[in-house]
């Protein structure tokens, strides 16, 4: 399109050629334009892909992590309690990972709504623009809120497995004194 007007503008009588060469300049502009929009919502798509694409995981980590607290016995013997440790160690690192990636993410997602919504001065595009960045953040806030709340569960357990460690430990003492 952009070829054909500037062809039409060589065509044309000087003094319709100022016409022709003026919509051809404002179809350039409104073309780059379009381009642009066109190419943010591109990059809007695929982070806002990859942002569900790491909540999705996040919660896998978190569901990993909820079913590891919940199977956890209270192990009276030292290995066993270092290996639960290590293995909650394990799961946390791959919940932060995750958590990480969906946050970034989230923001980026967040960042390019704003963007294109402030290229609009339709009140109702302000409301959807809103309403969207509002439900990004939700999303992060539970999966924070359920990571923190799985946080509070393992220090409990961890403060029982310890105490329950101590223990052991003490009457392998008291054992170890009666035989001599």
């Amino acid at each position: 399109m952009l070829t054909k007007a500037d062809q039409m503008v060589e065509k044309q009588p000087e003094n319709q050629a100022v016409v022709y060469e003026a919509m051809a300049e404002s179809l350039g502009a409104t073309w780059k334009e379009l381009n642009s929009q066109l190419q943010l919502r591109g990059n809007l798509l695929e982070d806002a892909v990859n942002f569900f694409n790491y909540v999705k995981k996040n919660q896998h980590q978190l569901e990993k992590l909820e079913s590891f607290l919940r199977a956890l016995q209270s192990f009276g013997d030292a290995n066993a309690v270092k290996d639960a440790t290590d293995k909650h160690k394990e799961i946390k690192n791959d919940v932060l990972d995750t958590a990480v990636g969906a946050m970034t993410y989230g923001e980026k997602s967040i960042e390019k709504i704003r963007e294109i919504g402030s290229k609009s001065d339709d009140l109702e595009r302000v409301k959807e623009v809103y309403n969207a960045c509002t439900k990004i953040e939700k999303v992060m806030i539970n999966l924070d809120e359920k990571r923190k709340e799985l946080d509070q569960v393992w220090h409990e357990k961890k403060q029982t497995l310890d105490f329950k460690k101590q223990a052991a430990q003490i009457y392998k003492d008291l054992q170890t004194i009666e035989e001599w």
